[in-house]
């Protein structure tokens, strides 16, 4: 909620803790969720003035670049499970919708936790 730098610093240590704390390679998370958290860059650049519609597809995009880099990272380290095209349908699209549908719901009570952080 606060820029970009505040949301990376945020995602290294989140990805890490559950890097650490998870069976999935350590450095994995961490790398996916960085790339992820730059995403959110593109509200800044004015693309579109309704903020809501490009922060819906910034949640349904960087949920596709976090599952498909973890994907990759994994497979990288041998602990893939499967083909990139059934994780995506499986796992990364489900959770893309379900982060567009919780996200609205969201977005007034974390930003008004922002502003008075």
């Amino acid at each position: 909620m606060r820029g970009v730098k505040e949301g990376l610093v945020i995602a290294f240590l989140g990805a890490l803790a559950v890097g650490i704390f998870s069976n999935g390679p350590l450095g994995g998370g961490v790398l996916a969720m960085v790339v992820a958290a730059l995403l959110p860059w593109l509200r800044e650049t004015r693309l579109g003035e309704n903020r809501l519609t490009l922060g819906l597809g910034i949640a349904f995009g960087g949920t596709l670049v976090f599952y498909s880099l973890y994907w990759f990272a994994s497979q990288l380290v041998g602990r893939g499970g499967g083909d990139w095209y059934s994780s995506l349908t499986v796992i990364a699209l489900p959770a893309a919708f379900l982060n567009v549908i919780v996200m609205p719901v969201l977005y007034g009570p974390l930003q008004w936790v922002g502003q008075r952080v």
